[in-house]
C-alpha cells in the first residue's frame, strides 16, 4: 500500500497537487489536504519551489472556489424571475 501511494505521489507530482487543490476548492469532497502534505512529505522540494507553488496554488484554489459560488448565483438569479 505503501509503494502504491509512493508511486502515485511521484507519478503526478507537483500537477497532482495543482488538480487536488482546484478540486478541493471546488467544494467537491476531496482529501486535497492529504495528497498535499502526502506530497510535501515525499518530493524534495526547494525554498523557492514551495513558494512558487504556494502562489500558483492559492491561485487554482481561488478560481475553483469560483465555480460554485458563480453557479450558486446564477441559480438564485434563475429564481427571481419566477
Amino acid at each position: 500500500m505503501t509503494e502504491t501511494i509512493i508511486n502515485l505521489v511521484e507519478e503526478w507530482g507537483i500537477w497532482g497537487v495543482f488538480l487536488s487543490l482546484f478540486i478541493e476548492g471546488s467544494a467537491f469532497p476531496f482529501i486535497g489536504t492529504f495528497f498535499i502534505v502526502t506530497v510535501g512529505f515525499i518530493l524534495d522540494l526547494s525554498w523557492f519551489g514551495i513558494g512558487g507553488i504556494s502562489l500558483l496554488g492559492s491561485f487554482l484554489y481561488a478560481v475553483g472556489s469560483y465555480l460554485p459560488y458563480r453557479t450558486t448565483c446564477i441559480y438564485f438569479q434563475c429564481l427571481k424571475r419566477f
